[in-house]
């Protein structure tokens, strides 16, 4: 069942919320970032906003959702299963329990955004059912970092700067053969 965040479960929420930072920073290949400090203001603001909620099972934190919700639109904002129970179907029961309760309040849809190079995400929430709609996430590096591949999509050429190791990259065009055909 999906609970409202209580100060009760700080200590666990803390540690996911670091997990799941260091996951980010994993899949977009970056170094780690988020200590205890930076952990517990994030979840201080978190709980500010006022729709963090976690799912226990025999006293144990889980799971940890935040959501958003903006004018009777909902938003999954974070979704984190402890990293030793992934993979065990915790995060689809959470996520239906999201849905049923957004559902109860009105909502027509539920939306997220994903970072691109969270293919592991992707993944799950395709499974989940859920549709690609038109998101496209860019950023201006103020700091160097090599092009991974070049992708066509809707008529552009767009840079892939972030991709984890374990996917393979998309086929259109790499870098290499670009900087070759010149």
């Amino acid at each position: 069942m999906l609970h409202e965040y209580t100060s009760d479960d700080e200590d666990q929420v803390v540690e996911m919320i670091i997990q799941f930072y260091n996951h980010l920073a994993d899949s977009a290949q970056v170094e780690r970032w988020i200590d205890q400090k930076t952990a517990l203001k994030t979840l201080s603001d978190w709980v500010d906003d006022d729709l963090v909620y976690t799912h226990k099972e025999a006293g144990d934190v889980l799971a940890l959702a935040r959501l958003r919700e903006d004018h009777g639109t909902f938003w999954v904002e974070d979704l984190v299963v402890r990293e030793d129970r992934r993979g065990k179907g915790i995060g689809s029961k959470v996520l239906g329990y999201i849905e049923k309760m957004v559902q109860e309040k009105g909502a027509k849809a539920l939306f997220l955004d994903i970072v691109p190079s969270n293919l592991p995400s992707l993944d799950f929430y395709l499974k989940n059912g859920y549709k690609y709609l038109n998101t496209i996430e860019l950023r201006k590096n103020f700091y160097e970092t090599p092009s991974k591949a070049k992708v066509d999509f809707l008529g552009r050429s767009l840079e892939v700067h972030s991709w984890p190791k374990t996917r393979p990259l998309p086929t259109t065009t790499t870098a290499d053969d670009d900087e070759d055909r010149q």
